[in-house]
């Protein structure tokens, strides 16, 4: 039996303006299609009355089944821009609107990278939208809660609606292909960073921390490391500050609002050498080849600024680069992140390190606690930073070791399976 899929439009759309998009026709073929099981057809080529699935980019429409908001965008290329109206149904063709009536559509949306609060989305709401019942819809996510059982709501709900569930657990710095000229500076890198821990040599920055993309949570760190005047011991990055907003944290850190608003009428905030890492990234989407092992040499720790700083785990590249970068961390991240990163097998160097943010829920208490961990690692003397590195060495081996080890994918069996039953019904 082959699968037939059709690829959401909005993907070709985002091709050709460049906008952010999750490449869906690749990461169908590259991490669901292994034995060719799959065909990508248009829906033209699609015969009538045929079972297909329909993949949608979640990391576009994941709005629209909020419980407050309805769909507003035609994905499907029927109009070139936002139709301005508020519908309550996903707008699609009347071919595939007949389709998913009858039954002969699954709907997949996938966010396979990255995740937001799902136990906020109104699942049946998706469904109708779909003009389907909802055991005919799945969401690919890498909110790791969601495995973890911490977060009883959504698998209550996914339960009581039949929706499929499934987590999507790659971790974007696997595999390391040593065969690749990048790879080898990682070995290089980790050689010096090794006699750099060992014989306590210091380093420039106390701390690296990319926070590119501005978002509130970033805004509330970059700005509390001007304000507390950390430029000379923290090394970070941030683009584009007049998009900033402090958001919800605004009511709660008044302090840092002087320093906000200078800092909306700055200059982008570039490391050595961030240019070069962030065109790669851009460009071919090669996060190990993109990584500036220049950055680890300069840097004691690492201060990770994940996507989302919400009330679930998520973990994307960002959490892992301090284990490629031979460094400890702190996390500036959902709900359980670090927890998440330790049920994984990784020291998160609790001997030194206070991670009682991680365990706090709400984000306004975290980010408060988060602060004050950060003051005091800055508070730290160089003397005690470099023996707490030498302390950590065995802890930061391990954990290089463990990121050399891939993670089971899972999402792919399961996902053949719920096909199987959906196509053979």
């Amino acid at each position: 039996m082959k699968f037939i899929a059709n690829v959401d439009h909005y993907e070709n759309i985002a091709k050709q303006t460049g906008t952010h998009h999750t490449d869906l026709t690749g990461w169908i073929n590259d991490n669901l299609n292994r034995y060719g099981q799959w065909e990508i057809k248009t829906l033209d080529d699609i015969k009538q009355g045929e079972k297909y699935a329909v993949f949608i980019d979640g990391a576009k429409h994941t709005d629209y089944w909020l419980p407050n908001t309805y769909f507003s965008w035609d994905v499907w290329g029927l109009n070139s821009k936002n139709t301005g109206d508020v519908v309550d149904h996903y707008i699609m063709s009347d071919r595939m609107k007949q389709d998913s009536q009858q039954g002969l559509v699954h709907w997949v949306i996938a966010y396979p990278y990255e995740g937001h609060a799902e136990d906020k989305f109104d699942f049946e709401k998706m469904a109708k939208g779909f003009y389907c019942r909802s055991e005919h819809v799945t969401y690919v996510t890498n909110a790791v809660s969601h495995i973890e059982n911490l977060n009883t709501k959504l698998k209550a709900t996914v339960s009581k609606t039949g929706m499929n569930l499934l987590y999507n657990n790659v971790n974007k710095l696997q595999p390391i292909d040593y065969e690749k000229p990048e790879s080898w500076e990682h070995r290089h890198m980790i050689q010096d960073k090794i006699e750099q821990i060992y014989y306590k040599k210091p380093t420039d920055f106390r701390a690296l921390m990319y926070s590119r993309v501005p978002r509130p949570h970033r805004a509330i760190i970059v700005s509390h490391t001007l304000y507390k005047n950390y430029q000379d011991k923290v090394a970070f990055s941030y683009y584009e500050p007049q998009r900033a907003q402090l958001g919800q944290y605004h009511d709660s850190f008044s302090y840092l609002h002087a320093t906000f608003e200078k800092l909306l009428h700055m200059d982008n905030i570039i490391m050595p050498d961030e240019k070069d890492y962030y065109d790669k990234v851009v460009a071919d989407r090669d996060w190990w080849g993109a990584l500036n092992f220049n950055h680890a040499l300069m840097s004691s720790m690492h201060i990770v600024t994940e996507t989302y700083f919400n009330n679930h785990a998520n973990v994307s590249e960002k959490s892992y680069q301090p284990f490629a970068f031979l460094q400890p961390f702190i996390s500036c991240a959902g709900h359980q992140t670090v927890a998440y990163m330790k049920h994984l097998g990784y020291n998160v160097f609790e001997k030194w390190i206070n991670h009682d943010y991680d365990s706090i829920e709400d984000p306004i208490d975290r980010m408060h606690a988060f602060l004050k961990e950060y003051d005091r690692l800055m508070s730290l003397d160089q003397h005690v930073v470099s023996h707490m590195l030498y302390d950590c060495l065995d802890s930061i081996l391990a954990n290089l070791d463990r990121l050399m080890v891939p993670e089971p994918i899972t999402t792919p069996n399961q996902f053949t399976k719920n096909m199987m039953e959906f196509f053979s019904a």
